[in-house]
């Protein structure tokens, strides 16, 4: 027999180990996460602003090669400035805004919209109602003249209102056997209970005792100019923009500030079980949170971070472990809902009803682990640089730019929040992460879960205690755990 060179047998284990190496080095790399990319470049138009003699606020973002203007009517009264007893007024006088005026019908409003090329639309908040409008740029003096109609010449007619209102209660009822909706609502509804503040999620139940007379009350109080911003962002100079908006709004007169309201919510201080009843809904649906600092505190970036870690995406925490892991989920997501008084912290989810509380277990889990643990600097990275080029996709739309700027705008956030947002996400640590959430009442949220009471009531009665609501958010009985 011919000996086996010496050589082969020293290349024979060399090859073994460095086909070793690789796989190690390889099971390496899917485990470390790939670096951030580099900070984008990115020059953001700047916000220039006027306070004209009635106390009007301008605000004017310049974005040249866009064909449409959008203006942004920000009135700094919400739900929070509905009377108690007629909750869903502002909501309603913001959804008469396309109404009739002493010149115009509220058919003939349409058909100018329709003219300009436009849509219009209201978002009422707790503390801000924003009426949006975007048009063709040609025909911005016909959307000032609509605008200062409405605000100087306005008609609430009893007709009017009654059309608006089937329309409102119509699209609510719908909303009503949506149980996202409805644990979300009786979430905000548990969490702001005692306070000032209120949900602008309403119920079709809520119009019934609002009358057109309640609506022009209401109107005349908040809708003022020393009450309101306007903002233009389009192809339109700021001096164009505050000399045409000065022409169609001078006459309009400032009123008494409405009176700030208080107390605000305070952190839900023990965890909480809520459960509603969702006759025939095949799944169970979670809503957790609670009460964080406001979109003007310093927690606020390190609290994007940290929300974009634990359920920002499908491939943060909650994601992974409830549906990738556990397969208790269809979907499991968190998201930070920052105003100018407070901030709300949620978790949503919709699993099995079988594994209801094994799935709120977890979500609790992750948050202790989230707020105890030392987030791997890793995650905060790769969280940090999502956040980043995600940014510039979120500005895209001429809308999606003036609302952010209405948010800029309206609480007084300044260049931090505008210009230096990428500077500001990039000094955030995984100490300042861990800080922040640590502080806060993240581990003592409330949760809300609808559902089947009859697929899902068995499997939650491993908590203590259960308070049980119908879907007005009345409570209907407590099941205390036997000992």
């Amino acid at each position: 027999m011919k000996p086996v060179p010496i050589r082969t047998l020293a290349a024979a284990p060399m090859a073994f180990f460095l086909m070793i190496s690789g796989i190690v080095a390889q099971e390496r790399f899917r485990r470390t996460p790939p670096p951030p990319e580099p900070l984008p470049s990115l020059r953001l138009p700047n916000i220039e602003h006027a306070t004209l003699s009635n106390g009007l606020r301008v605000a004017v973002v310049f974005r040249e090669g866009l064909p449409l203007i959008s203006l942004q009517l920000v009135v700094f009264s919400g739900e929070n400035a509905s009377p108690p007893d007629l909750p869903g007024t502002a909501t309603a006088a913001a959804r008469m805004f396309d109404r009739s005026t002493l010149r115009r019908s509220a058919a003939d409003i349409e058909r100018l919209i329709d003219a300009m090329g436009g849509t219009l639309s209201a978002t009422v908040q707790q503390e801000l109602t924003i009426i949006s409008l975007t048009f063709l740029e040609e025909h911005l003096d016909d959307a000032l003249l609509l605008v200062s109609e409405r605000l100087l010449q306005p008609v609430f007619s009893e007709p009017d209102w009654i059309e608006v209102r089937r329309d409102l209660s119509y699209s609510l009822q719908r909303q009503e056997d949506d149980p996202a909706y409805i644990s979300r609502r009786l979430l905000l509804q548990r969490l702001y209970h005692g306070s000032s503040v209120h949900t602008p999620l309403l119920g079709s139940w809520d119009f019934r005792a609002v009358r057109a007379r309640n609506i022009a009350d209401f109107a005349d109080r908040h809708y003022r100019p020393n009450n309101v911003l306007v903002i233009l962002a389009g192809n339109v100079s700021f001096r164009t923009a505050t000399r045409k908006i000065s022409h169609y709004l001078n006459t309009w007169t400032p009123g008494p500030l409405p009176a700030a309201a208080s107390p605000l919510p305070e952190p839900n201080a023990a965890l909480r079980i809520c459960f509603v009843d969702m006759p025939r809904a095949t799944e169970a649906t979670i809503c957790l949170g609670n009460i964080i600092p406001p979109i003007s505190g310093p927690e606020y970036f390190p609290l994007l971070v940290f929300n974009q870690v634990l359920g920002g995406t499908p491939h943060s925490r909650l994601f992974l472990n409830l549906r990738e892991s556990k397969a208790y989920a269809y979907y499991a997501f968190s998201e930070n809902m920052f105003l100018g008084s407070h901030g709300v912290f949620l978790v949503r989810a919709r699993v099995k009803p079988e594994a209801a509380a094994e799935a709120v277990t977890e979500i609790l889990k992750e948050i202790r682990r989230a707020t105890s643990e030392r987030i791997l600097p890793a995650e905060i990275e790769q969280a940090k640089s999502h956040l980043i080029g995600h940014f510039p996709l979120s500005l895209e739309s001429l809308e999606q730019l003036a609302l952010r700027v209405a948010a800029v705008q309206a609480y007084r956030l300044g260049s931090r929040h505008w210009d230096r947002y990428l500077e500001n996400i990039m000094l955030v640590s995984a100490e300042t992460v861990h800080a922040t959430a640590k502080k806060l009442s993240l581990n003592t949220p409330l949760v809300v879960v609808a559902g089947d009471r009859s697929l899902l009531l068995e499997h939650l009665r491993r908590f203590e205690r259960i308070e049980v609501y119908d879907k007005r958010g009345e409570l209907q009985y407590t099941l205390v755990k036997e000992k």
